[in-house]
């Protein structure tokens, strides 16, 4: 997807960054089963 970018946070987990909602809306619907948090759950160290 040219406008977004697949990237780790600090605990190795996949981050989608995003331009914009449509996009999001468009790898949900072509990718059934993936689900975005607005927040990560919290890790403990």
């Amino acid at each position: 997807y040219y406008d977004a970018v697949l990237v780790e946070d600090q605990y190795a987990r996949p981050v989608v960054l995003a331009n914009n909602e449509w996009t999001l809306r468009y790898i949900l619907e072509k990718n059934k089963g993936v689900e975005f948090l607005d927040i990560a759950p919290v890790m403990e160290e």
